[in-house]
């Protein structure tokens, strides 16, 4: 999957143009698993989830900007959200590298993936 974001963003920044369905779809994605870490994490007594620094790449609030991404030129303050976005993911790696928490090596390439989304969207919208 994460090799599809990717070559999907690769030909979407040769196109010029952005592939709506797969932003919508990793919006919701992320956010749905954010929001079951989190109730995972406080409203119940699983000890796996408590403090799970997986939120970080898993963002909760995705679920709620979504109506951005079908806006032609969303609000201003969405690109500094996806800026936000990517700093989540380089605190995540930070947390990684110095052993805050342990991530499965399986997540790397879905990071890198959205970072890259990420990215591309922040050119995106900041060339219209």
């Amino acid at each position: 999957m994460d090799v599809f974001i990717i070559f999907i963003t690769y030909k979407d920044y040769k196109k010029g143009k952005r592939s709506n369905w797969l932003d919508v779809n990793l919006f919701s994605i992320t956010g749905i698993i954010g929001i079951v870490i989190l109730l995972l994490w406080f409203a119940t007594d699983h000890t796996g989830t408590h403090q799970n620094y997986n939120l970080l790449w898993a963002f909760v609030l995705n679920i709620f900007v979504i109506g951005q991404l079908f806006r032609k030129t969303p609000s201003a303050w969405f690109s500094k959200y996806l800026k936000f976005l990517m700093i989540m993911l380089c605190l995540l790696t930070l947390h990684w590298c110095i052993g805050v928490q342990v991530f499965a090596t399986g997540l790397i390439p879905l990071l890198v993936a959205l970072f890259i989304r990420y990215l591309y969207l922040i050119q995106h919208f900041n060339r219209k």
